[in-house]
């Protein structure tokens, strides 16, 4: 007895999880000949055309999935290697009040972080004398998050739609422009 295909063996579960064939050509638009074909064995399915089939029977996966959120920088210090991973996404930094202080994007969230909690807060008006509190000083809370799907403009039209919400809140001195417009 030859064991099947990983792609057939996924295909049958995709199959009960719809609610049988006829739910899952009507949700997928496979052909129910095609659908036999594939479990079958006579017609391969594509990794591609299996993944389609998973959006359609689940839904397609978010773009978004949070890492932290209103983590505490005061009482827990920075975040471990292990929470704030070297990650492409986006993060917020938040006053005591949870008013947001900044908001970026980052090739890698650890690393982004750590470095916009060294650099100055440009705009704070202090006593004469001293210089620009460093966001260190300022932040209190942080959130990240993760992007699981998107090119690198989504993720700068994304950075840009929250300065967008957030105008003239944040200490950005980039107040967000999208790239993709249309």
């Amino acid at each position: 007895m030859s064991r099947k295909p990983a792609t057939v063996e996924h295909l049958e579960r995709l199959v009960d999880w719809a609610g049988g064939h006829a739910a899952f050509c009507r949700q997928t638009g496979i052909l129910p000949p095609n659908l036999c074909a594939y479990l079958g064995g006579t017609k391969s399915i594509s990794w591609e055309r299996l993944r389609r089939a998973n959006e359609h029977v689940f839904g397609c996966p978010p773009a978004f999935l949070p890492v932290i959120e209103g983590y505490d920088l005061r009482a827990n210090g920075f975040p471990s290697p292990r929470t704030l991973p070297q990650t492409a996404g986006l993060y917020a930094l938040y006053d005591s009040a949870m008013r947001l202080l900044y908001c970026g994007k980052a090739k890698s969230l650890r690393t982004e972080v750590n470095q916009t909690l060294r650099r100055c807060a440009k705009g704070i008006k202090t006593w004469p004398g001293q210089g620009s509190p460093r966001f260190g000083d300022l932040a209190a809370y942080l959130s990240a998050y993760r992007i699981v799907r998107g090119d690198r403009t989504f993720l700068h039209d994304a950075e840009a739609l929250v300065l967008h919400l957030a105008v003239n809140n944040t200490l950005n001195t980039n107040k967000g422009h999208f790239k993709r417009i249309g």
